[in-house]
């Protein structure tokens, strides 16, 4: 995948985002991550849309993905940590 494809598909998804079209952009993302594993970008949007949808497992599921590239990355963190109270995982959220 060129990086103007990448661009491309991030281009469609925020404006699916933006259509308030949450699953659209997530059919998107997921294809940009399959295909491209290490986009930060990508992972982090599919997080958001996820929990748009209110998907919090999922979107657990792509920041971890996105943790995987940059483990110390301080707004995947707090997304994390609020995704683990938001499902009842208190302990886990400050530990995160």
């Amino acid at each position: 995948m060129t990086l103007s494809s990448i661009e491309e598909i991030e281009r469609q998804a925020d404006r699916a985002a933006a259509a308030r079209s949450f699953d659209e952009a997530q059919v998107l993302l997921r294809s940009l991550v399959t295909k491209h594993p290490s986009h930060f970008d990508g992972w982090m949007k599919l997080s958001a849309m996820s929990r748009a949808t209110g998907n919090l497992e999922a979107s657990l599921g792509a920041v971890a993905g996105a943790l995987h590239i940059r483990p110390l990355d301080f707004m995947a963190l707090l997304f994390k940590s609020n995704l683990l109270y938001d499902l009842g995982k208190r302990e886990s959220a400050g530990e995160s």
